[in-house]
């Protein structure tokens, strides 16, 4: 007898997963694997034979796996392997072990059949419903489900009143199965029979419910949406829990209408379930419902309806979430200004950017942060000339709004507006801006930067990584900024959180940097555009005082010296 180690099954098991092998190969290796199986071999080895056996498996080895079936531990692996073998000797011998079989040796034969929808064991496994061993009768259930036939609805319809409590909902599982496959074929009309009836069963479960109602909708098509309208209306809070999660699963206006048409009927669970489908939806036609729903009730509603509304992502509930920022219930403000923020789009972003103009010194100051924190560069027009606005509060709010959204192309309005600067406040305001705005756009010129030193990994006495020459050929590129990350530099110290020393001079000016791992080293004293010295320079000349000490700073700063 030809034996086969564990380890040369495995090998030939990987070999047939990259490229099926040659036909004599592939026979020989069949003929050494069912005398694996018939052998004193462990159970290992017989496990993996079975592995290798699903995939290059014929009518030949169906007698040596067949007589797996009974054993304790490899039945299941014969299974495995017999399953997949496309001829019909495996289901004939599966049906002749049903009268051998016992317990759960028996239940896994009975589904295997069911795996390979045997229609010839249809009526042995209907006898088998009412087995005393309540496994094999549950495995059987299951397995006339996965037959999906009239003849299979017709065995589990039968004995669904007569099933014992352990068995009942096997019978029930087998019967959705039926109607899944059903309902996807051109017999819908018997998968919404079954839908019906497992609805109407007394003291089901929730989750029979739940699977029953969402069955009877989806199968009846456009017509299931009555259903759903009459589930939202009930009392019952599992079958507005469905419809809710259902209506995802249902596309048309006529869904979100009949949605939006139950939140005033409802208690709050069903209002909180019914808006957040709606948010989900994305169709704007809910959208005035939910913005009604923002405006009384009880709290936790009326954050959920924000919240809804928030998702539909549209630009004409601005107003609406605005008029909630001075809401007396602390969290209905805070959902409508988390809203406000989340809200995507250039024509929320101008919608936004409407509000600079409102008469409200608050308003105006909402708006300001909120385009901050949405980063909408396209209002970046708005905020200059909120920046020149006659309330301070407003100006200083506006000029670090433009902190993180001016560019080079705002660089010299920025100058003017700092020449004319109306307080210290905003001189201070500008001047910040104008140094972050000069180091954004710095680049080192040759000769600059010298990196002396430059280390990754666990500092400062852990593992590490000397990467100077990493760093100095970014900063060579015109990089001032150095991600410390593992892409950039390896990874000299697994599962440990790192840092990033550089040790370089700026022109002679010796400077030491760290950061952690996943954050940006900035290389200081980098020289901004010439461009934007040129306007600084002009810009001093003939300044008030005050702003042409702010300009010299500024130039000190980004050049290393007053020019």
């Amino acid at each position: 007898m030809h034996k086969l180690t564990s380890i040369t099954i495995l090998i030939v098991a990987a070999s047939l997963l990259c490229a099926p092998p040659p036909c004599g190969w592939a026979a020989e290796s069949e003929d050494s694997l069912i005398a694996v199986l018939n052998s004193g071999a462990p159970d290992k080895e017989k496990a993996d034979a079975c592995l290798v056996l699903a995939r290059i498996g014929t009518a030949k080895a169906v007698p040596a796996l067949v007589a797996l079936l009974g054993h304790e531990k490899l039945s299941h692996m014969a299974r495995y392997a017999l399953e997949p073998i496309p001829d019909p000797a495996v289901d004939a011998a599966l049906r002749a072990a049903l009268g051998k079989l016992q317990g759960r040796a028996l239940a896994g034969a009975i589904g295997s059949l069911g795996v390979r929808r045997d229609l010839s064991a249809m009526g042995s496994l209907a006898g088998l419903l009412q087995a005393g061993d309540p496994q094999v009768a549950q495995a059987a259930a299951r397995a006339l489900g996965s037959f999906g036939t009239q003849a299979a609805v017709a065995a589990l319809q039968d004995v669904l009143p007569r099933a014992r409590p352990e068995n009942r909902l096997s019978v029930i599982e087998g019967l959705l199965r039926c109607a899944e496959s059903m309902g996807a074929g051109p017999e819908r009309a018997g998968a919404t029979a079954i839908y019906d009836r497992l609805r109407g069963l007394k003291e089901a479960p929730h989750q029979v419910r739940f699977a029953a109602f969402r069955g009877a909708v989806l199968a009846r098509g456009d017509a299931g949406l009555s259903v759903l309208v009459e589930a939202l209306r009930s009392r019952d809070p599992i079958l507005i829990r469905a419809a809710a999660r259902t209506s995802l699963e249902m596309r048309g206006a006529d869904v979100t209408k009949s949605l939006a048409d139950a939140l005033g009927g409802l208690d709050e669970d069903g209002q909180i379930l019914v808006a957040e489908a709606l948010g989900k939806r994305g169709d704007v036609a809910g959208l005035p419902a939910l913005l009604a729903l923002t405006k009384k009730g009880e709290p936790i509603v009326r954050v959920a309806a924000v919240r809804a509304a928030s998702e539909l992502a549209d630009a004409s509930a601005v107003p609406a979430f605005v008029g909630l920022l001075n809401d007396p219930v602390e969290g209905v403000a805070g959902a409508a200004r988390a809203g406000l923020a989340a809200l995507e789009g250039r024509e929320v972003d101008a919608a936004i950017a409407a509000m600079l103009n409102d008469a409200d010194p608050k308003t105006r100051g909402l708006a300001i942060d909120l385009i901050g924190q949405r980063r909408a560069t396209g209002s970046v027009p708005a905020l200059l000339k909120a920046a020149q606005s006659d309330d301070p509060l407003v100006r200083i709010a506006s000029i670090r709004a433009l902190g993180g959204l001016a560019g080079a192309k705002e660089f010299p309005v920025l100058v003017k507006l700092l020449v004319a600067s109306r307080t210290a406040a905003d001189r201070d305001a500008l001047e910040k801006l104008l140094v972050d705005l000069c180091a954004a756009n710095s680049r080192p010129a040759a000769g600059d930067v010298v990196i002396r030193k430059a280390v990754y990994g666990d500092l400062p006495d852990g593992k590490s990584a000397d990467v100077t020459a990493k760093v100095a050929e970014m900063v060579k590129q015109g990089s001032l900024s150095i991600d410390a990350t593992n892409t950039n530099f390896g990874d000299p110290a697994q599962g440990i959180t790192k840092k990033l020393l550089v040790e370089y001079t700026i022109r002679g000016v010796a400077r030491t940097e760290t950061v952690n791992e996943g954050e940006s080293l900035k290389i200081k004293g980098g020289k901004a555009p010439q461009a934007f010295i040129e306007i600084l320079k002009s810009a001093a000349t003939g300044a008030p005082a005050e702003a042409k000490g702010a300009l010299e700073r500024i130039l000190q700063a980004t050049t290393g010296k007053a020019e």
